[in-house]
């Protein structure tokens, strides 16, 4: 089973698609790179991503910086061994000189399941999924979106809530 993909063009004009897969068996999480002369296909997978349980993740968003002439992705961690980073479900930073060979950035935490709020308040989430990386025509990272979904809390009538929603996280440079 594979799903989740991430397409862009890399600058050599390939298109480089990063996309989920699950292992038979153990049945964890693994990330796959392949590539394409068009953007509709067909794809050659040329390398994993990440195939070792310890650093399962999902939800890949690829992309290309010009000006550090790199590759990127943000994508979510999906285990507990603490190789990518400590929290479970927290996004992390991927990056690739080349579009084939990859590994975790130098600090690849992204963000904890958790929001910052302009007043202070630290929203605790129980999700924080799908991320999506919106760049500038160079490629620099200007914001994250995602969706996101709150710890359960009860309400005033003791029913649980779980609001979901979508978040727009500004990317300090």
């Amino acid at each position: 089973v594979t799903n989740n993909p991430s397409v862009i063009e890399g600058p050599d004009h390939t298109y480089y698609m990063m996309f989920k897969s699950r292992t038979p068996t153990p049945g964890h999480m693994t990330m796959w790179i392949a590539t394409s002369k068009t953007p509709i296909g067909p794809f050659s997978i040329k390398s994993a991503v990440f195939t070792d349980k310890e650093f399962s993740c999902e939800d890949p968003c690829i992309w290309y910086d010009k000006a550090r002439k790199r590759f990127y992705a943000v994508a979510k961690n999906f285990t507990n061994s603490g190789k990518l980073t400590k929290q479970f479900g927290a996004l992390v930073l991927l990056t690739s000189k080349d579009g084939i060979g990859w590994g975790p950035a130098i600090h690849t935490l992204v963000s904890n399941k958790q929001l910052a709020m302009n007043n202070g308040e630290i929203v605790e989430l129980e999700n924080l999924e799908r991320p999506f990386v919106y760049t500038d025509v160079q490629g620099k990272a200007l914001a994250i979106l995602a969706a996101a979904r709150r710890k359960k809390t009860n309400g005033t009538d003791g029913k649980v809530l779980q609001n979901s929603f979508d978040v727009i996280i500004p990317i300090k440079n």
